[in-house]
C-alpha cells in the first residue's frame, strides 16, 4: 500500500564568497565573509514562493576557524592574571581560575562572579617575574 509520494528538485544555483580581513589593531583583525546569491531568477515578480526557495541559498552557513587559540586567547595574549582557583572538572583535568590585574572589576572575579574569571590549563600559563 502506497499512501503518498515525495518528489524531490533540484535547480542549479550560483554563488560566490567575498571575504576581507581589516587589522583592528596590532595582531588582531576583524574577518568578514559574504556569501552572494548570484542565480539568475528572471520574472521574479511572477514566480511562486516555492520556485525562489528551489533558487535560494537558505540555511547556508559560514564556518570560521581559528589557528592556535580563540578569540579569547587573543585578547587576553599577554595580560598579567592572579590565580584565583585551582579547580577540578569532572573528568579530572585541572584549570586555573585567573583574574586579570587590571580589570576594574578584579573584585567581582574575587568573588567568583561571572565575566571576570578565565579559565587556563596550567600548560597554558606562564609565571611573570616579579
Amino acid at each position: 500500500m502506497i499512501v503518498g509520494l515525495m518528489v524531490r528538485q533540484q535547480q542549479e544555483i550560483e554563488g560566490a564568497i567575498e571575504i576581507s580581513a581589516e587589522e583592528v589593531c596590532a595582531g588582531l583583525f576583524k574577518i568578514r565573509v559574504r556569501i552572494l546569491n548570484l542565480t539568475p531568477f528572471e520574472r521574479a515578480q511572477t514566480r511562486s514562493r516555492n520556485e525562489a526557495l528551489m533558487r535560494s541559498l537558505v540555511s547556508t552557513h559560514t564556518i570560521l576557524g581559528a589557528n592556535g587559540g580563540d578569540i579569547l586567547d587573543l585578547a587576553l595574549a599577554g595580560k598579567v592574571a592572579v590565580i584565583e582557583s585551582i579547580e577540578q572538572n569532572y573528568e579530572n583535568r585541572i584549570h586555573l581560575a585567573v583574574v586579570l590585574e587590571d580589570d576594574p572589576g578584579r573584585d567581582l572575579g574575587m568573588l567568583r562572579q561571572p565575566g571576570h574569571r578565565f579559565f587556563f590549563t596550567p600548560e597554558e600559563i606562564e609565571p611573570v617575574e616579579q
